[in-house]
């Protein structure tokens, strides 16, 4: 499983403007980073998997922050994180709805997709009989789930 940390990065400092930058600050930040950090503009020396997930941050970004609704949808709950754990949950997953597989170790895996491509993945020892939920961090992206879950007693 992916450890749950919390990234102090937030979209706008991944394209690297102020939260009340305009749309069109945000749209020139975001084509300056994209040039620089576009897999395909490789400088040699940096690895392409850094740069492949810099990149998957900066689109992710973009995305999120080019839209005014999903903008203030944003910045309400980047608010709210100082009045939290610190930690954003993206969305509550149930177990059940979770895609299940066997690893060569004959444990269970659960994964989920994200919204980048890849997976919100944990273990069935991760599941503990004192709690109903686990966090559960993306492979891929700094996104958090919230996977709900009842353990079934053995009785």
């Amino acid at each position: 499983m992916t450890s749950v940390a919390h990234s102090s990065l937030t979209y706008y400092d991944v394209l690297g403007v102020s939260r009340d930058a305009s749309p069109e600050d945000i749209k020139a930040a975001y084509r300056r980073a994209a040039l620089h950090l576009h897999p395909d503009k490789s400088h040699g020396s940096s690895s392409l998997p850094a740069e492949e997930s810099a990149f998957s941050r900066l689109q992710i970004a973009w995305q999120v922050l080019r839209d005014a609704e999903l903008r203030t949808a944003y910045d309400k709950q980047l608010e709210g994180r100082g009045h939290k754990s610190g930690v954003f949950i993206s969305n509550e997953v149930d177990l059940d709805d979770m895609q299940h597989s066997m690893t060569q170790s004959g444990s269970s895996r659960f994964s989920y997709p994200c919204r980048c491509g890849e997976a919100f993945v944990c273990a069935e020892e991760d599941l503990t009989e004192t709690a109903d939920s686990l966090l559960v961090q993306c492979q891929g992206c700094s996104l958090i789930i919230r996977v709900l879950y009842t353990v079934a007693s053995d009785a």
